[in-house]
């Protein structure tokens, strides 16, 4: 899954009052819009949204638990073919696809992905971190993509109790 897809510069012009022009370089989702918005209208954010208010991080607050992480999905044709999932990190980006060969890039060093890391033996912890938090995301999500035999056919098959577990690591 390329960048383009999914890293999309997001601009909003919030109340003058409550924000100052800045630029902010946390992970935001769409789903983070309609929390900010409500916050930024005085109104308590209600429970259980899958985003979370941005108005924090527009007035140049640290939020210490931002997730580190964005996730994307791609619903491909019948049966989930050519459905892919993707998590990436400030410094990977794992990309699984059931009927390709898994992608793991190393942003840092390897900015352009032209070098698939996922087969690299000194990548093996990485890349199970990344499945680990992919398998933890689409549980925690109720995600679609949850057929038997795509869960269970990543290169080093992860429990759901070893993915939950693992899926709160860092880096």
């Amino acid at each position: 899954m390329y960048d383009e897809i999914f890293r999309i510069p997001l601009l909003v012009q919030g109340p003058r009052r409550l924000v100052e022009p800045a630029s902010v370089g946390e992970f935001a989702r769409s789903m983070e819009l309609m929390p900010t918005f409500v916050d930024w209208a005085g109104v308590e954010v209600p429970d259980g949204l899958d985003g979370r208010s941005l108005a924090p991080l527009a007035r140049g607050e640290r939020v210490e638990d931002w997730p580190d992480a964005v996730y994307c999905e791609h619903h491909g044709e019948v049966w989930g073919y050519q459905s892919q999932r993707m998590v990436r990190t400030r410094r990977w980006k794992y990309a699984y696809d059931p009927h390709s060969t898994d992608e793991l890039y190393d942003l840092e060093n390897d900015p352009g992905e032209l070098v698939n890391r996922a087969t690299d033996p000194a990548c093996g912890d990485v890349l199970r971190e990344m499945q680990a938090r992919l398998l933890g995301w689409n549980d925690a999500t109720g995600d679609i993509f949850q057929w038997r035999w795509v869960r269970w056919n990543l290169p080093e098959p992860l429990s759901p109790q070893d993915a939950a577990r693992e899926a709160t690591m860092t880096r």
